[in-house]
């Protein structure tokens, strides 16, 4: 809840060296922070309920109308660099801005429209050396914003394409792999959130009839996300022709391994173009996923937001806990817990099988 958030943003400024921070109010939106320090620096920093969904929160200048929406994790490196001189809320601002990573118009407003206004740290790290070519390798835990990552890239290779004339090409300019129906679908929602009307993608995956996503293949498609077994099938019945993809991404790719997808994934990276751009996104680096990357990425750039402490898989932002009961009263419980403990937030329910969904 808001109290833990506004806890854990205590903590973390504590545990950085940022000792004389006081806590001023507890207001309905939530807990206020504020530090003035001999050097004149103000600020506040606001918990509210957007926390509660996106694990970001408002560091603001006091009495003026300076402001950085930011994540929790964030803070202590804002804060210390607007203690130590080394940076102006100007500049703090600009470092995070969309405008300055010379993203086109039509995205630009997309995003807007989306209420991105600024980027994540794994956004920022990926975003410019992606637009510039790059291959990737992110370390980032699940929930810390990296779809968004390498989505933009593939939209302004889309929009410069565009730009020079070409048109669609008989296959997808970009594939997208992941290691469940379920990721799939949320990664292509967020680029369709993305990209311009004029730019289709799909989302493939097992479970249902092949023939309606071959059919829209057929029609021309300019991204496709999907599973790598129905990828597989697509590309051994001749559905889909992979010769044009300029980026491939594979997502939560030490998870591949937890479904039987190496073989599948190995297969499908053979079967493109040698001059493509390559990102590949996992929280941990497991010999199979090296492996990979030592085969498949050129000079990649190393971007790790997840170092060597621990192995957990999901951002700090997201609370974790366990509660052991009987199987009989599982369903009882659960619509306590989600009120309890997901109050004012959204909610997603995992299932082992469709079945019990």
């Amino acid at each position: 809840d808001l109290d833990e958030r506004a806890g854990q943003l205590h903590k973390s400024l504590l545990d950085a060296g940022i000792s004389s921070v006081v806590d001023t109010t507890g207001v309905s939106i939530g807990k206020r922070y504020a530090r003035t320090d001999e050097l004149g620096v103000s600020f506040a920093c606001t918990v509210d309920h957007t926390t509660l969904t996106d694990g970001t929160v408002t560091l603001r200048e006091r009495d003026s109308t300076e402001q950085i929406r930011c994540g929790l994790a964030q803070v202590p490196a804002l804060v210390s660099k607007l203690l130590a001189g080394s940076a102006s809320w100007a500049e703090l601002q600009a470092e995070g801005a969309l405008e300055g990573f010379g993203l086109s118009a039509g995205v630009l407003t997309a995003l807007g429209d989306w209420g991105v206004t600024e980027l994540f740290p794994i956004q920022k790290a990926v975003l410019e050396p992606a637009m510039a070519g790059r291959d990737i390798i992110g370390r980032a835990r699940t929930g810390t914003g990296k779809t968004l990552a390498f989505a933009i890239p593939i939209i302004e290779h889309l929009l410069a394409r565009q730009a020079e004339g070409g048109g669609r090409s008989r296959g997808p300019s970009a594939v997208v792999l992941a290691p469940t129906r379920e990721l799939a679908k949320q990664v292509e929602a967020e680029i369709k959130l993305t990209a311009p009307p004029q730019f289709h993608t799909l989302c493939v995956y097992g479970g249902v009839p092949i023939g309606q996503q071959a059919k829209q293949l057929r029609r021309g498609v300019d991204v496709v996300v999907g599973t790598p077994g129905r990828v597989i099938d697509l590309i051994e019945r001749g559905w889909v022709d992979l010769s044009s993809v300029a980026i491939s991404v594979l997502d939560e790719a030490d998870q591949m391994l937890n479904v039987g997808f190496e073989e599948d994934v190995e297969t499908i990276y053979e079967g493109m173009p040698e001059e493509r751009q390559n990102m590949l996104f996992s929280a941990t680096m497991p010999s199979w996923v090296k492996s990979l990357s030592d085969r498949f990425l050129d000079n990649p750039k190393e971007v790790d937001l997840v170092g060597d402490e621990g192995t957990g898989k999901i951002a700090d932002t997201i609370r974790t806990m366990a509660l052991r009961v009987d199987n009989d009263i599982k369903r009882a419980v659960l619509p306590d817990i989600i009120t309890v403990h997901g109050r004012g937030a959204k909610t997603i329910c995992f299932t082992q099988t469709k079945r019990s969904a």
